[in-house]
């Protein structure tokens, strides 16, 4: 082993230069092999990486690539094309039959005669679009593009070519044929203009041709302001120019004219249209036709104007009331009437026109009339209503207010016309005094007339009765004579004569003083009196009727009473009265005659224990021929002047006769003169 070892060592030491230049050129041819297999590997990764890179760009752009072997009908695909197909991100092997049997039924005819036509002419499959069905159920539309490829006489061996998706695009494509559908079918014009040049329109929609009765070639590449010749200047239209030229958007309201000349107004509005890089290459405008809203609203201005006019010079007060009882419109008039301003007014509620103590109510009938939305429109009530109203100042007048009520924005409204009824309520109080009075004229004249026909009536009576007396003991005095009647029984006939003559007579007289006291030709001297002196002489007179007749005749006088009368006129009626009460006191009854102080007036009453008068009766005493028809009391004596002229005597001299009585209680009769004070120069 040892001399294997030493041989070793020594053959080593004699070739050791050799073996050293081996091993160098060995290092040498390794390292060389080792930069050639890193160069290999660096060429497979970049390979490798720019397939990964096409892939990935096949994929982003949707490009698959295909092979197709016509020899033995296989199909390779790339994952791009395998994607498309719905069999997942890798590589596929097929057959053509399997892929013919996903494109969609309706394209495989077309596709077939495209690719049959492009194998025998030896051209290029270009451009054919087809749908292919996806495994998943799913559909894609593909643009195929192919190069034949090998095999002789013009029958290639294969082809290879690109199928890319384009299933955006299509969608795409068909959302824009359906936007331009619906553009071209829009309610509205639309139009594209170019922002360069004159702006030309460069496109415009089938109701924007309708609205100007222009075909889209007599349009298309024009300005738009064809539509505006001859109208005259627009100020809008200067405002669109400037729009367009600082590429803003514009919109406002164009008169335009028709190609047949017919004017129409259009509201527009314009919009710029940019490309990706922000610069405005286009304008697209719409444009409506407003023509009738205009004529509306020019209507709608004119009637506002007449309706301001009318409201202005309107002569009665308008004003409107809203669903919250607060004024909205007051007119000139209005503010004449109740004192407010318009300014002032309106916003407050409608009761600040209606006195304080009539609110409530007021508000109650308000809320009726405004609370119901649901009501219809029209006036509230068939008549107009008579209201008291408040000025601002708080006086309040009468007021004739007619209401309607309409629907404005969906709640109520009220609109009221006043009209101040102060002139016509004073007028028809006027009228009212008038009536009442010239019905008072014809009750007195009808009171009257039936007092002259009871007055024609007793007085034909009352006279005839005396005179028919007269005249028949006169008769019989010249007929019989004195002898043969006797002169005790002649002397009774002349009493009875005289009797009957001093009757007439006082008749005449009673009609006569009261003719003088109603033409006012009876003179009064009206002075201070004693009222006891006057009260003494009237029973006097009356005594030997009174004795006759048993009736007791009292008196009674205030010393301190002084009246201010005419003597002889106060004595008829004082005589007047006893008379009276004398005829209609039963025999043993009494009258009592007093004179008492009264506020501002002496007291003459004079009372009697008589039947009494009916309250029938009571209310016409004092006029001429009244008398009761009341059993007790029908059959006395009397003509009925008595107690006129005793009236009309009294209410000369400044004074009031009352007369108290009934049935069963007897009469109290109370006369009321002016009190008089003691001076020593009246009449005694």
């Amino acid at each position: 082993m040892g001399q294997f070892f030493e041989r070793g060592v020594a053959i080593l030491g004699r070739f050791w230069h050799v073996l050293l230049i081996g091993n160098l050129l060995g290092i040498v041819m390794l390292g060389l092999m080792i930069e050639r297999m890193l160069a290999v590997v660096a060429e497979r990764d970049r390979h490798r990486e720019a397939e990964r890179t096409a892939t990935l760009a096949r994929r982003a752009a949707a490009v698959g690539v295909f092979r197709y072997d016509l020899r033995n009908g296989t199909l390779e695909v790339d994952p791009v094309a395998g994607e498309t197909m719905g069999a997942g991100a890798a590589s596929l092997r097929t057959t053509i039959e399997a892929y013919r049997a996903q494109i969609h039924p309706d394209d495989l005819e077309r596709v077939d005669r495209a690719f049959e036509k492009a194998r025998r002419t030896g051209r290029r499959l270009d451009n054919v679009r087809y749908r292919i069905r996806r495994m998943d159920g799913g559909i894609r539309f593909v643009t195929a593009f192919a190069d034949f490829f090998g095999g002789t006489d013009g029958d290639p061996d294969g082809a290879i070519g690109v199928a890319i998706d384009v299933t955006g695009e299509e969608t795409l494509r068909a959302e824009l044929a359906l936007k331009s559908l619906a553009v071209d079918a829009a309610s509205c014009g639309i139009v594209v203009t170019a922002a360069n040049g004159d702006h030309p329109l460069v496109y415009v929609n089938r109701h924007f041709l309708d609205m100007t009765g222009y075909a889209r070639d007599e349009v298309l590449g024009r300005n738009c302001r064809f539509l505006n010749e001859g109208l005259g200047p627009q100020a809008e239209l200067g405002e669109l120019s400037q729009a367009l030229r600082r590429g803003e958007p514009y919109e406002g309201v164009i008169r335009n004219r028709r190609k047949d000349a017919s004017e129409f107004w259009s509201r527009i509005r314009i919009s710029p249209i940019a490309d990706a890089a922000g610069t405005v290459t286009h304008f697209m405008g719409i444009q409506q036709d407003i023509t009738a809203q205009v004529d509306a609203n020019q209507a709608v201005i004119e009637t506002r104007d007449q309706l301001r006019a009318i409201l202005a010079s309107a002569p009665d007060a308008i004003l409107t009331v809203d669903s919250e009882q607060r004024i909205t419109m007051f007119n000139a008039a209005a503010e004449r009437l109740f004192g407010w301003s318009r300014d002032e007014i309106l916003g407050r509620r409608i009761d600040t026109l209606i006195p304080a103590e009539s609110r409530a109510a007021h508000a109650g009938l308000a809320e009726g009339y405004l609370g119901n939305s649901a009501a219809r429109s029209g006036q509230m009530a068939p008549r107009a209503r008579a209201v008291t109203a408040a000025r601002r100042d708080g006086s309040t007048f009468p007021a004739r207010v007619s209401l309607s009520r309409y629907i404005h924005r969906g709640r109520p409204v009220v609109a009221a016309i006043a009209q101040d009824m102060s002139e016509i309520v004073a007028a028809n109080d006027r009228m009212t005094g008038l009536t009442e009075r010239l019905s008072e004229q014809l009750r007195v004249a009808k009171e009257a007339n039936d007092a002259k026909t009871r007055f024609l009536a007793n007085m034909s009576h009352k006279l005839r009765t005396p005179l028919n007396a007269s005249l028949g003991f006169s008769d019989m005095l010249m007929s019989m004579g004195v002898e043969r009647i006797g002169p005790e029984r002649a002397l009774d006939y002349v009493r009875d004569i005289h009797r009957s003559g001093a009757h007439l007579l006082d008749l005449i007289n009673d009609v006569l003083d009261l003719a003088r006291i109603e033409s006012g030709s009876l003179p009064l001297a009206i002075q201070s009196h004693d009222p006891a002196r006057l009260v003494d002489d009237a029973p006097e007179i009356v005594a030997p009727i009174a004795k006759a007749r048993h009736v007791e005749v009292r008196r009674s006088v205030d010393a301190e009473a002084r009246v201010m009368c005419d003597r002889r006129a106060i004595q008829q009626c004082l005589l007047n009265l006893l008379s009276n009460a004398i005829k209609f006191s039963d025999s043993g009854g009494g009258i009592s005659v007093s004179v008492t102080l009264a506020p501002q007036a002496a007291r003459f009453t004079i009372s009697d224990d008589g039947p009494g008068i009916p309250a029938d009766v009571v209310a016409n005493i004092g006029q001429p021929f009244v008398r009761s028809i009341h059993p007790l009391v029908a059959s006395r004596e009397g003509t009925g002047l008595g107690l006129a002229i005793t009236r009309k005597l009294v209410e000369g001299q400044g004074g009031r006769l009352e007369i108290d009585s009934a049935p069963g209680r007897g009469t109290r009769v109370t006369i009321d003169l002016p009190s008089g004070e003691r001076d020593g120069s009246a009449a005694a």
